[in-house]
Protein backbone atom coordinates (compact mmCIF):
# COMPACT_ATOMS: atom_id res chain seq x y z
CA UNK A 1 0.00 0.00 0.00
CA UNK A 2 2.78 2.31 -1.53
CA UNK A 3 0.08 4.42 -2.77
CA UNK A 4 -0.57 6.96 -0.41
CA UNK A 5 3.26 7.25 0.09
CA UNK A 6 4.13 7.97 -3.24
CA UNK A 7 1.31 10.44 -4.15
CA UNK A 8 2.17 12.79 -1.21
CA UNK A 9 6.32 12.22 -2.52
CA UNK A 10 5.20 13.32 -5.93
CA UNK A 11 2.79 16.03 -4.41
CA UNK A 12 6.03 17.78 -2.95
CA UNK A 13 7.72 17.35 -5.63
CA UNK A 14 5.22 19.13 -7.81
CA UNK A 15 5.00 21.65 -5.23
CA UNK A 16 9.28 22.27 -4.92
CA UNK A 17 9.64 22.64 -8.67
CA UNK A 18 6.54 25.23 -9.01
CA UNK A 19 8.09 27.61 -6.18
CA UNK A 20 11.43 27.34 -8.00
CA UNK A 21 9.92 28.07 -11.19
CA UNK A 22 8.18 31.29 -9.65
CA UNK A 23 11.35 33.86 -9.56
CA UNK A 24 12.52 32.39 -13.23
CA UNK A 25 9.23 33.30 -14.53
CA UNK A 26 9.13 36.25 -12.47
CA UNK A 27 12.57 37.63 -13.45
CA UNK A 28 11.88 36.72 -17.24
CA UNK A 29 8.38 38.52 -17.57
CA UNK A 30 10.15 41.87 -16.10
CA UNK A 31 12.91 41.60 -18.68
CA UNK A 32 9.78 41.44 -21.10
CA UNK A 33 8.19 43.67 -20.07
CA UNK A 34 11.79 46.27 -20.20
CA UNK A 35 12.00 45.39 -24.13
CA UNK A 36 8.60 46.05 -25.17
CA UNK A 37 8.57 49.28 -23.68
CA UNK A 38 8.17 52.66 -26.44
CA UNK A 39 11.37 54.58 -27.52
CA UNK A 40 10.53 57.14 -25.13
CA UNK A 41 12.74 55.83 -22.24
CA UNK A 42 15.46 55.20 -25.30
CA UNK A 43 18.01 58.22 -26.08
CA UNK A 44 17.48 59.28 -30.04
CA UNK A 45 17.87 55.98 -32.05
CA UNK A 46 19.58 57.14 -35.50
CA UNK A 47 17.81 56.83 -38.78
CA UNK A 48 18.75 57.00 -42.35
CA UNK A 49 16.46 59.50 -44.66
CA UNK A 50 16.74 59.14 -48.02
CA UNK A 51 16.36 61.94 -50.37
CA UNK A 52 15.17 61.12 -53.58
CA UNK A 53 15.69 64.08 -56.01
CA UNK A 54 13.35 63.84 -59.58
CA UNK A 55 13.74 66.26 -62.33
CA UNK A 56 11.33 66.10 -65.65
CA UNK A 57 9.90 68.20 -68.03
CA UNK A 58 11.20 71.60 -66.13
CA UNK A 59 9.45 70.02 -63.22
CA UNK A 60 11.30 69.24 -59.80
CA UNK A 61 9.88 66.82 -57.54
CA UNK A 62 11.71 65.80 -53.95
CA UNK A 63 10.35 62.64 -51.58
CA UNK A 64 11.83 61.53 -48.49
CA UNK A 65 11.73 58.05 -46.82
CA UNK A 66 10.70 58.00 -44.28
CA UNK A 67 8.24 60.26 -45.49
CA UNK A 68 8.12 63.99 -44.09
CA UNK A 69 5.68 66.61 -44.61
CA UNK A 70 7.70 68.99 -46.69
CA UNK A 71 10.13 66.86 -48.23
CA UNK A 72 11.81 70.95 -49.30
CA UNK A 73 12.62 71.32 -45.77
CA UNK A 74 13.86 67.92 -44.41
CA UNK A 75 13.73 67.35 -41.03
CA UNK A 76 16.86 65.66 -39.52
CA UNK A 77 18.60 65.01 -36.29
CA UNK A 78 22.60 64.65 -35.31
CA UNK A 79 23.76 61.60 -35.90
CA UNK A 80 21.31 60.33 -38.38
CA UNK A 81 22.31 59.72 -42.19
CA UNK A 82 20.95 60.99 -45.44
CA UNK A 83 21.32 59.69 -48.48
CA UNK A 84 20.47 61.47 -51.84
CA UNK A 85 19.57 59.43 -55.39
CA UNK A 86 18.55 61.05 -58.67
CA UNK A 87 17.33 58.78 -61.86
CA UNK A 88 16.34 61.36 -64.02
CA UNK A 89 20.33 62.04 -64.85
CA UNK A 90 23.90 62.61 -62.88
CA UNK A 91 23.14 64.59 -59.56
CA UNK A 92 25.12 67.17 -56.98
CA UNK A 93 24.35 68.26 -53.67
CA UNK A 94 26.38 70.76 -52.79
CA UNK A 95 26.63 72.88 -49.64
CA UNK A 96 26.63 77.12 -49.80
CA UNK A 97 28.38 79.08 -47.86
CA UNK A 98 30.76 76.75 -46.16
CA UNK A 99 27.90 75.65 -44.27
CA UNK A 100 27.40 72.12 -44.09
CA UNK A 101 25.86 70.07 -41.33
CA UNK A 102 27.44 66.56 -43.24
CA UNK A 103 30.46 64.58 -41.78
CA UNK A 104 32.88 61.63 -43.11
CA UNK A 105 33.33 58.61 -40.72
CA UNK A 106 36.42 61.22 -39.26
CA UNK A 107 33.98 64.11 -38.25
CA UNK A 108 35.69 66.00 -41.35
CA UNK A 109 32.96 68.41 -42.49
CA UNK A 110 31.56 67.38 -45.82
CA UNK A 111 30.24 70.01 -48.44
CA UNK A 112 29.50 67.74 -52.09
CA UNK A 113 28.28 64.60 -52.77
CA UNK A 114 27.66 63.62 -55.93
CA UNK A 115 26.56 59.98 -58.27
CA UNK A 116 25.29 58.98 -61.57
CA UNK A 117 21.66 58.90 -62.52
CA UNK A 118 19.98 56.27 -60.42
CA UNK A 119 23.26 56.26 -57.62
CA UNK A 120 22.91 56.76 -53.77
CA UNK A 121 25.20 58.73 -51.82
CA UNK A 122 25.26 60.40 -48.74
CA UNK A 123 26.80 60.81 -45.16
CA UNK A 124 26.03 61.90 -41.19
CA UNK A 125 24.86 64.74 -39.72
CA UNK A 126 27.81 65.54 -37.24
CA UNK A 127 27.27 66.91 -33.69
CA UNK A 128 28.18 70.10 -34.08
CA UNK A 129 24.45 71.46 -35.84
CA UNK A 130 22.23 73.19 -33.34
CA UNK A 131 18.76 72.89 -32.72
CA UNK A 132 16.51 74.34 -35.57
CA UNK A 133 19.72 75.20 -37.54
CA UNK A 134 18.71 75.73 -41.28
CA UNK A 135 21.10 74.33 -43.89
CA UNK A 136 20.37 75.45 -47.57
CA UNK A 137 21.64 73.62 -50.19
CA UNK A 138 21.97 72.83 -54.14
CA UNK A 139 20.64 70.11 -56.41
CA UNK A 140 22.38 70.18 -59.88
CA UNK A 141 21.20 68.00 -62.32
CA UNK A 142 22.70 66.97 -65.18
CA UNK A 143 19.57 65.53 -67.38
CA UNK A 144 19.72 62.00 -69.03
CA UNK A 145 19.87 62.36 -72.45
CA UNK A 146 21.74 65.81 -72.66
CA UNK A 147 20.36 69.40 -71.85
CA UNK A 148 21.45 72.13 -69.55
CA UNK A 149 22.42 70.81 -66.48
CA UNK A 150 19.41 72.52 -63.49
CA UNK A 151 19.28 73.62 -60.21
CA UNK A 152 16.98 73.61 -57.26
CA UNK A 153 17.71 74.63 -53.47
CA UNK A 154 15.88 72.98 -50.75
CA UNK A 155 17.34 72.78 -47.07
CA UNK A 156 17.88 70.62 -44.25
CA UNK A 157 16.46 71.26 -40.57
CA UNK A 158 18.01 70.41 -37.40
CA UNK A 159 15.80 69.10 -34.78
CA UNK A 160 16.08 68.17 -31.45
Amino acid sequence: MNNPVSRRILFKTAIALVALALPSAAWSQAASDLTARPLADKPHEKKTHTITISYADGVWNYSVYPAQANPLKTKVKRGDTLNWICSDGRWTVFFKNGATPLVDENGNPISTLNGASGTARGATIGAKPKDHDSFSYGVRVEPNGGGEPVVDDPEIIIES
